[in-house]
């Protein structure tokens, strides 16, 4: 078929579990659903050396970005009876010995000096925060040149006494990695690891992005099935873009300084608070009969309140209820 009509990328409709953990939350969004394409079709590959390719790929992203979300979605999705997942979270204590330690536990003797996941399945690693590593002296991360060489080789060195010096081969192996942006005091990988990752930057949330994570969660909280009015529905649906302009109105008003740069580094994103959020989620379901006028005089407590005091600085109370009010208008 040559005329191939453009499809548009859309997530699938989020269906809420019956018990709502907030933080353990994982909602598709159109980002996603792009990047976990792209991730599916470099897992698909064959190992080659010419043109190189090695099955893994790089998240690259500023904080905030759905990195880990995305890879959790992902390898989320897999059967059990064909690919196996394990997460790795790396840190600047991380070390080498604890890294293939962590690799090795994994994983069980197939043949000899062959090792494979258990059962002879597959497994993908996502190793999250890759950048993390400490950096020694002469500018060298031991514990990711390790992982280079599991990558490239397919295997580690043994460490056992007995066999210090073989190789141990590793088979069924595929990798997923995440790390923030180089720069402004955190590290780079280095180019040898880089070579083995298809790498690709993930941008912070579209609106879209986020009206589908937050109005998602809303749909589900303030439904006909949890006894909402329609008032409360229909106001429940603004409360998302009600809430970036919130984010905006403070921005402008809480302009960086010395003191609260960090702050508006880590937090000043032009996206919902997820702790306001967190707080209208909990709300009892008695509240869900509550008038719209009602629902407009407490939101502003849970995500007002926390745009405000996570950028440093108070404003007043008729600031943001008059913000906010705005907003849902």
């Amino acid at each position: 078929d040559k005329t191939r009509p453009w499809k548009l990328w859309e997530p699938d409709e989020w269906k809420p579990p019956k018990i709502l953990n907030f933080s353990a939350l994982l909602i598709p969004t159109m980002d996603s659903v792009r990047a976990e394409y792209i991730i599916d079709i470099i897992a698909n590959h064959d190992i080659t050396r010419t043109p190189p390719s090695f099955k893994s790929t790089m998240l690259v992203g500023a904080p905030g970005t759905a990195k880990t979300s995305t890879a959790l979605m992902y390898t989320g999705r897999f059967s059990q009876d064909v690919m196996l997942s394990k997460r790795l979270n790396l840190s600047s204590a991380t070390q080498p010995l604890g890294f293939q330690k962590s690799i090795e536990a994994e994983i069980e003797r197939k043949t000899g000096k062959t090792f494979c996941p258990p059962g002879g399945k597959k497994m993908t690693f996502f190793i999250d925060d890759a950048s993390m590593p400490i950096v020694n002296k002469w500018g060298d991360q031991v514990t990711n040149e390790l992982a280079r060489q599991l990558i490239e080789m397919s295997g580690v060195y043994f460490l056992d006494k007995d066999k210090r010096g073989d190789f141990k081969s590793i088979e069924g192996l595929q990798y997923i990695g995440a790390m923030g942006h180089p720069g402004g005091g955190k590290n780079d990988i280095p180019n040898r690891y880089k070579s083995k990752f298809v790498c690709f930057n993930i941008v912070l949330p579209s609106t879209v992005s986020v009206d589908n994570i937050f109005g998602s969660i809303m749909k589900s909280k303030f439904s006909n099935k949890a006894g909402a009015k329609p008032d409360v529905q229909d106001l429940s649906k603004k409360l998302t873009a009600a809430t970036v302009d919130v984010w905006d109105r403070v921005k402008s008003k809480l302009l960086p300084t010395p003191l609260r740069f960090p702050l508006h580094l880590q937090h000043a994103r032009p996206q919902p608070s997820v702790p306001g959020y967190h707080g209208v989620s909990r709300e009892h379901r008695q509240h869900a009969d509550c008038s719209g006028a009602a629902l407009e005089a407490r939101v502003p407590a849970c995500v007002c309140g926390q745009a405000v005091a996570r950028c440093g600085q108070e404003l007043s109370g008729e600031d943001t209820q008059g913000v906010l009010a705005c907003a849902l208008r």
